[in-house]
């Protein structure tokens, strides 16, 4: 029989080939799930990474994005998708799984599971910083107003207030996890927020990857001047990761949300994301 482990800390530096820094990272939060092949001498043949969605929410029920899966062998392969199967989703009570793979063999795998298969547009697109810091809107503005502030300035009490409000109104943008977060986790130089009355009424959440990529996370406001609150810590956040990090550094924007689409649609015209292969498969409990 095939050594299937589950990934854990006590494992992951052995499947690194696989993982990689970003993914590793990854597998440290709270809804990040996965399954770690190894071959009779020991060796690392394969990786398999999901993300569990609404695993908290009573009134939704639980999704999975197989995030990555990739194995020497389509066997490999076919394995993992056994014990996923059989495993992860009954464990989870998950109801409906789905991926967005660049490998097409992985892709077929899933395929041969059960998932449907199609070729189209991933939700991500990327841009270098210095093409951020020329959008017409940022390149143009003078001064950015003094309400807005980096991360590092809030308290762990006003950080912590802020995502409680966060989570009261369900605004969580691709952090699952976010109760779980610290606020270290994230870019606090380039993270940016709103303060009004001493408290914040806006954020926009930066990871720093372990790759170095920038990965907007959460842009949320409230207010009767929220949309002007959103521009202006998006132009802080362009200005201060300017400052901070190489032009060429790649900002990867996923536009998973129909608010970040529309946004993206409008400050970057014409963008486009790599073709992916995408699929889904209802589970059956």
């Amino acid at each position: 029989m095939p050594d299937i482990q589950e990934l854990c800390e006590d494992n992951l530096e052995t499947f690194d080939p696989y993982l990689g820094k970003d993914l590793a990272e990854d597998m440290r939060r709270e809804f990040f799930r996965g399954y770690g092949m190894q071959g009779e001498d020991g060796t690392p043949t394969g990786v398999m990474v999901w993300e569990l969605l609404n695993s908290e929410k009573d009134d939704e029920e639980v999704k999975s994005r197989i995030r990555y899966l990739q194995a020497e062998s389509g066997d490999s392969l076919d394995f993992m998708q056994e014990r996923y199967q059989e495993e992860g989703v009954s464990e989870e009570e998950i109801k409906e799984s789905f991926y967005w793979l660049e490998d097409e063999k992985s892709a077929s795998s899933c395929e041969k599971a059960g998932f449907s298969k199609e070729r189209k547009e991933s939700e991500c697109i990327t841009l270098s910083l210095s093409d951020a810091s020329k959008i017409p809107f940022f390149a143009k503005l003078k001064k950015i107003p003094d309400f807005i502030c980096s991360l590092e300035t809030l308290t762990p009490i006003q950080y912590r207030l802020a995502v409680k409000n966060c989570l009261f109104n369900e605004k969580k943008g691709l952090l699952e996890d976010l109760g779980y977060l610290q606020k270290d986790f994230f870019d606090t130089t380039v993270s940016a927020c709103t303060i009004t009355d001493d408290e914040a009424s806006g954020l926009f959440l930066i990871r720093a990857r372990a790759s170095g990529i920038l990965e907007p996370v959460l842009l949320t406001a409230s207010g009767p001047d929220f949309q002007k609150h959103l521009a202006m810590m998006i132009a802080y956040a362009i200005k201060k990761g300017a400052e901070k990090y190489p032009p060429e550094t790649v900002i990867r924007i996923s536009r998973s949300r129909k608010e970040t689409a529309a946004l993206v649609k409008k400050l970057l015209p014409g963008l486009k994301g790599e073709d992916l292969f995408f699929g889904n498969r209802t589970e059956k409990q």
